[in-house]
């Protein structure tokens, strides 16, 4: 077991972390659900609004806030933005950063710091402003009804505008861990130019949105994380890594645009099939995700293509791209899954 030495030391790793833009799944929740629809395991979902997905206020000494988008694109690239704001009472800075992969490898990072100052923010609707453009907004279509996030960043290398249609139920809950919010399945268009070339993308993503608790490092040793699936159907999983015990493994499945639900702990199976040894860790390289109820069945299967590891002290992350294969049904509904994912593994030392 970690010592409490190590414990604290993760603690202030986990806060230099979240300032290097590396995503988290867990959170803590700053204001309480209205009204908790599904519970399994200790973890809560429920519907999701627009003002869920804002920012959120907080009285709190420290506040560690971050967005997370990732596009899969038809033309072999990839895209994850990360936003994260660390604010101590009303004195602040906001985190905000971009990777771009090209068949799964690294083609260029750009990450930077503005002050809360220069930033306006909305507590009622999903929009950032840094400066005079817009970085994050996210309406309702007036015409459609659909959720709809615009994303514009402009780095050294690129400008890159990007439109998120939803196209999966949004969930947010609370685990063990804290609150978290997600939409596991996105329609993504957009432009991405360069001084070589102008880009028209299409494809995929995913969004999420966290509240992080300073004592992470206390309540779990690391943790392996994806959403997987189709048009249709999505899972979206984690593995709790704990010291000297078994995982903790959760799953929720999204059907459609407007139904999701939490799969029982023990119908789920997250098994590690092939390691690899990478940066003096034993990682897994392939592995599978099984579900068998009376209505759901899952049998998917991941392996890597390339992983991107990011090393600070106290800390191992790994951000997989993957080849995901396999089929999910639900009731009548079959979707052959054969599908480039992105997925997390993060332990801590």
């Amino acid at each position: 077991m970690f010592s409490a030495k190590k414990k604290l030391s993760s603690i202030i790793v986990f806060l230099i972390v979240l300032q290097l833009n590396i995503p988290y799944f867990v959170s803590t929740a700053q204001k309480e659900p209205i009204s908790v629809v599904l519970k399994n395991d200790g973890f809560f979902a429920e519907n999701i609004t627009l003002e869920d997905d804002a920012f959120h206020k907080s009285n709190t000494l420290i506040h560690i806030e971050t967005w997370y988008f990732d596009a899969k694109f038809d033309n072999n690239r990839t895209i994850v933005f990360v936003y994260c704001l660390f604010q101590i009472y009303n004195k602040g800075f906001l985190l905000h950063g971009v990777y771009v992969y090209e068949n799964a490898t690294i083609e260029f990072i750009d990450r930077n710091i503005t002050r809360l100052n220069y930033c306006t923010i909305s507590y009622d609707k999903p929009s950032l402003l840094i400066g005079e453009s817009h970085c994050i907004q996210g309406y309702i279509d007036n015409d459609t009804g659909e959720w709809k996030y615009s994303i514009r960043m402009v780095t050294k290398e690129a400008l890159i505008n990007l439109s998120f249609t939803q196209t999966a139920a949004g969930w947010m809950g609370t685990h063990l861990l804290g609150w978290w919010l997600a939409i596991p399945h996105f329609k993504v268009t957009g432009c991405i130019e360069t001084s070589e070339e102008i880009l028209q993308v299409s494809g995929t993503g995913y969004h999420d949105h966290n509240l992080y608790p300073s004592n992470v490092a206390f309540l779990t040793d690391g943790y392996h994380f994806g959403s997987f699936g189709g048009d249709q159907l999505r899972i979206t999983w984690a593995r709790l890594l704990k010291d000297h015990q078994s995982p903790e493994v959760f799953a929720l499945l999204s059907e459609g645009e407007s139904r999701f639900s939490l799969i029982p702990a023990d119908d789920v199976q997250v098994s590690v099939h092939e390691y690899l040894f990478d940066h003096g860790k034993k990682i897994p390289k392939k592995w599978s995700i099984t579900v068998n109820n009376e209505n759901v069945n899952i049998n998917l299967s991941a392996t890597i293509i390339d992983a991107h590891f990011i090393k600070i002290i106290g800390v191992r992350y790994w951000r997989y791209h993957l080849q995901v294969t396999g089929t999910m049904q639900v009731g009548s509904l079959i979707e052959h899954i054969n599908t480039k994912e992105i997925s997390e593994l993060l332990y801590f030392f």
